[in-house]
C-alpha cells in the first residue's frame, strides 16, 4: 500500500513542479527545494514552515506573479509531501497508514486517472502547445498548453488534501510534535491580519484577482481570493481557540486575541454563508456550555460576550453585512412576507450554476468531464441555455463539482471516504456530555464547512484543505501536547 501511495504522490509533486514551473519557475524551484530537503531530514521544522506560510503566502500567487498564477502554499505543501514520504522510504522506517487506507487509495487513484482521461482527449504524437482547442463562452481561445495546466491543477487541488492527511497521520503517530508543529500557524495568521487591514484600509485591491476588485470591498488577506478567506477562517477559528483551550501558556490572551480577530476578518472577507456559520457555532457552543455544569461557570460568561461581539460586528459596516443586509432588503423588497422569503430562489445567482452543473452532470454521468476539464465543456451548454453575468469556472458547489469532473463512481469513493472519516471521529469523540469544548468547536465547524461547500466548491482551495484535513487529524487521532509556549 506504501508503494501505491509513493507512485500517487509522485504523480501529484511532479505535477505541482511542473505546474509552478510556468510562472516563476525559479524562485518556485528554490521554494521547493527548500521544503523538499527540510521535509526528508527534519520534517518537524518543514511542517512548521509549512503551517507558518499557510494564512498568507499565496499573496505572492496575486501579487508578483500576478493574478491566477498557482498557488504559492501549494509549493511548500508538495514539497512536505514528497520529503516526509522519501524520508521515511530512503530511511526504510514503516509507514503508518490509518485504517481502511484503501479509500484514501481508491480516492486518489480515481482523480489521476481521470486526470488521464482528460490527457488522452488531447494527446497527439507531436503535440503544438499553442494550439487553440477551446474556445470559452465569453469569446477567450484556449490554448492546449492552457488544458494541460488545468487538467494537472485540478488533479493537485482534488487530491492535495487526502494526500496531506496520510503524511501527518503518519507524523502524528511517530512524533508527539504534531501541536508543536501547528503552533506556528498562529504567528503565520498574524501576518494575515496584518495583510488583511492593509488591503482593507489601505490599499485596497492589492493582491486581490481582478474579478473582486469593488466587490463590496472584499479582501483575500493573504489566501488565494475572499471565499477561500471565508472559508478557511471558518476552521482556523476553532483551530486558534483549540490551541488556547489546551495550553496553559502566556501566549493564551494573545491566541483568544487572535480568535477575535479571526471573527473580525471572516465579515471582512464578504462571504455570507461563512458569516451565518460562525454565528450558528457561536450559538451551539453557548447552548453546550450552558448544559455542561461543569464547564458553565468558566466558559459561559466568555461565551456569552463573544456571542455579543458578534452581534456587534453584524450591524458594523463591513463587507459580510453589507452584502447579508442588501440580500434581507431586495428580497423583502420583493417579498414583504417570510414565506416568500424562503424561496429557493434566496440563492441568487448559484441556482443557474448548479443548473449547468446538472445538464453537464446529465451528459457525462459515468465518467463526468474528466479533472480539469469543466471550464472547457461550459461553453456550449452556456449558448444552449441562458447566459451567465460571466463566465462560470465552477459548479458554485463542491459536490456537484466533483460529480461533473469525475462522475457517479468517484463521487460514491468519495461519499463512502467522508463516512468513514465522520464515522471514525464520531468514535474517537467522548459523548457530548463528556466531550472538551476546543473538541466540540472544531466538530461543529467541521459539520458547518460540509454544510456550506452546497454554496461553494471552495474546499480544493489549498490553504482551505490543509486546514480542514488538520482539524480532521486533531479531532482523530488525539495528538499529544505538553504545556509551553509557542
Amino acid at each position: 500500500m506504501f508503494v501505491v501511495l509513493l507512485i500517487l504522490a509522485a504523480l501529484f509533486t511532479i505535477s505541482s513542479w511542473a505546474l509552478s514551473a510556468q510562472s516563476a519557475p525559479f524562485l518556485f524551484i528554490a521554494f521547493i527545494v527548500l521544503e523538499f530537503y527540510l521535509a526528508f531530514s527534519r520534517p518537524k521544522t518543514a511542517l512548521k514552515l509549512l503551517f507558518f506560510i499557510l494564512p498568507w503566502f499565496n499573496i505572492l500567487s496575486n501579487t508578483v506573479f500576478r493574478y491566477r498564477a498557482i498557488p504559492a502554499v501549494l509549493l511548500f505543501l508538495s514539497g512536505w509531501i514528497a520529503g516526509y514520504l522519501a524520508g521515511r522510504w530512503f530511511k526504510k522506517e514503516p509507514f503508518v497508514l490509518p485504517d481502511r487506507s484503501y479509500l484514501f487509495i481508491a480516492f486518489l487513484s480515481v482523480i489521476f486517472l481521470s486526470s488521464a482521461y482528460s490527457f488522452a482527449k488531447y494527446i497527439a504524437f507531436l503535440p503544438d502547445f499553442n494550439a487553440t482547442v477551446a474556445t470559452l463562452y465569453l469569446g477567450e481561445t484556449v490554448k492546449l498548453k492552457n488544458i494541460f495546466g488545468w487538467i494537472m491543477l485540478g488533479a493537485i487541488q482534488w487530491s492535495a488534501g487526502p494526500l496531506f492527511f496520510l503524511t501527518i497521520y503518519d507524523f502524528i503517530n511517530r512524533k508527539s510534535e504534531f501541536i508543536s508543529a501547528l503552533k506556528w500557524i498562529a504567528p503565520g495568521f498574524v501576518v494575515s491580519i496584518a495583510i488583511g487591514i492593509y488591503q482593507n484600509y489601505f490599499n485596497y485591491g492589492f493582491g486581490l484577482p481582478p474579478e473582486f476588485v469593488n466587490a463590496f470591498g472584499r479582501i483575500s488577506a493573504g489566501c488565494f481570493d475572499p471565499n477561500a478567506l471565508g472559508y478557511f477562517l471558518l476552521l482556523l477559528v476553532p483551530v486558534l481557540a483549540y490551541l488556547a483551550l489546551v495550553y496553559d501558556s502566556p501566549v493564551k490572551f494573545a491566541l483568544w486575541t487572535e480568535v477575535a480577530a479571526g471573527i473580525f476578518m471572516i465579515f471582512l472577507s464578504g462571504n455570507r454563508s461563512v458569516a451565518g456559520s460562525v454565528l450558528a457555532v457561536s450559538a451551539l457552543a453557548i447552548l453546550f456550555i450552558f448544559f455542561r455544569k461543569d464547564i458553565r461557570k468558566k466558559y459561559l460568561m466568555p461565551a456569552i460576550l463573544s456571542l455579543l461581539l458578534l452581534a456587534g460586528l453584524f450591524f458594523a459596516p463591513l463587507s459580510a453585512t453589507k452584502r447579508i443586509k442588501e440580500m434581507v432588503y431586495n428580497r423583502f423588497a420583493e417579498s414583504g412576507t417570510w414565506s416568500e422569503f424562503f424561496k429557493p430562489d434566496i440563492f441568487g445567482e448559484r441556482i443557474p450554476y448548479w443548473e449547468l452543473s446538472l445538464k453537464v452532470i446529465k451528459d457525462n454521468i459515468f465518467l463526468g468531464t474528466g479533472v480539469g476539464r469543466y471550464l472547457v465543456v461550459t461553453p456550449d451548454y452556456l449558448r444552449a441555455s441562458h447566459p451567465l453575468f460571466n463566465n462560470n469556472e465552477n459548479a458554485c458547489n463542491y459536490y456537484l463539482q466533483l460529480l461533473s469532473e469525475t462522475g457517479i463512481f468517484m463521487t460514491l469513493v468519495f461519499f463512502l471516504l467522508l463516512v468513514f472519516v465522520l464515522n471514525r471521529i464520531r468514535l474517537s469523540l467522548a459523548p457530548l456530555r463528556n466531550m472538551a469544548l476546543q473538541d466540540f468547536l472544531i466538530a461543529a465547524s467541521l459539520i458547518f464547512m460540509l454544510l456550506a461547500l452546497n454554496l461553494g466548491p471552495h474546499l480544493i482551495n489549498f490553504e482551505v484543505s490543509v486546514i480542514f484535513w488538520t482539524s480532521i487529524a486533531l479531532l482523530w487521532t488525539k495528538p499529544g501536547h505538553s504545556k509551553g509556549s509557542l
